[in-house]
């Protein structure tokens, strides 16, 4: 694949720099990456929209102007959203050079986050297929792929994995109708760990510990039955790209991506959810977990890395 000189303007929270940055270093490109948070601008401070938010604009159109002059580049690619920067912003970088903004929250928070300035971009890149329409709304360019996985960060020294401590385990904020599917593993007498926002390195011994991992499609506090309100999760390629047993919703957008009962586990309801979670949790059915598990860990690494997404995206917008 043609290197390309790429300037990355994308805030770390947790998994940002590990999947995307990292990502496109493994692959040889060279990049110019931007944090702006850690140069001190946030979005949700005081003076945000009054002072911070105008300088920033003005530093990242500078910055990307300085890059662009010493050596050329080949695309800018971004995590932006509306409250970060102004349409004129990235119409302005636009001109001069490629522009690819990725978004994976882009469902329901399209018409706050993206809806100004996604028609400035010469390629949106989004996670969700039910977010495809919002962004032909307002004709702006789209695709859509799965997320990926750093496959080098998440490779596991199968001579040095802990002991196994948990039937199962979650992952995540306890927020909406997670907590009551949790109760009924709780009721079912498992034992389990749930955690909130850990570090990598907790995440992948907690999946590596545990018989099985839960996985929830659900945004906010929206019910169950709200079909419209679910979308993919990096945790989903997470858990499966460690090796780890996956149980989550049966949703389309993933059972069409791993195979059920062979890469992957669903369940439509917290009774079936239960069942399963006791079912592969007991040692007798330890050769079916495993055999799972292995299976969509070979999927995940195959189909869906960082690399294979990047490089369909790249022939989009036309850089390679």
């Amino acid at each position: 694949m043609k290197k390309l000189n790429i300037f990355v303007a994308i805030q770390n929270f947790n998994w940002e720099e590990i999947n995307l940055v990292q990502s496109l270093k493994d692959m040889g490109h060279s990049i110019t990456w931007w944090d702006w948070k850690a140069d001190g601008y946030w979005q949700y401070a005081q003076d945000w929209e009054g002072v911070k938010k105008k300088e920033m604009n003005e530093l990242l159109i500078n910055k990307v102007s300085k890059a662009h002059a010493e050596k050329k580049l080949d695309l800018f690619f971004s995590y932006l959203s509306d409250p970060v920067v102004y349409p004129e912003t990235v119409s302005e970088i636009t001109s001069f050079v490629s522009t690819l903004n990725f978004g994976c929250n882009d469902v329901h928070t399209f018409e706050r986050g993206h809806i100004k300035t996604a028609p400035f971009f010469s390629l949106n890149w989004t996670t969700n297929k039910a977010a495809i329409s919002n962004y032909n709304f307002v004709h702006a360019k789209v695709i859509q792929t799965p997320f990926g996985v750093n496959s080098q960060f998440y490779l596991v020294d199968s001579r040095n994995l802990p002991k196994l401590s948990f039937d199962v385990s979650f992952i995540g904020q306890p927020y909406g109708y997670r907590l009551l599917f949790l109760t009924y593993l709780i009721n079912a007498k498992l034992g389990f760990s749930i955690s909130g926002k850990v570090t990598y390195k907790r995440l992948i011994r907690t999946v590596l510990e545990s018989r099985l991992n839960i996985g929830f499609c659900g945004l906010g506090d929206s019910e169950f039955s709200n079909k419209a309100m679910k979308q993919l999760r990096l945790r989903d390629f997470e858990v499966t790209a460690i090796g780890g047993l996956y149980l989550t919703e049966r949703e389309p957008f993933i059972t069409e991506l791993f195979e059920e009962d062979k890469e992957m586990l669903f369940y439509s309801s917290p009774e079936e959810l239960a069942d399963k979670a006791v079912f592969y949790s007991r040692f007798k059915n330890r050769k079916e977990r495993i055999s799972i598990a292995r299976a969509g860990q070979e999927r995940c690494l195959n189909n869906y890395t960082w690399e294979k997404m990047f490089t369909k995206v790249f022939k989009k917008v036309g850089v390679i």
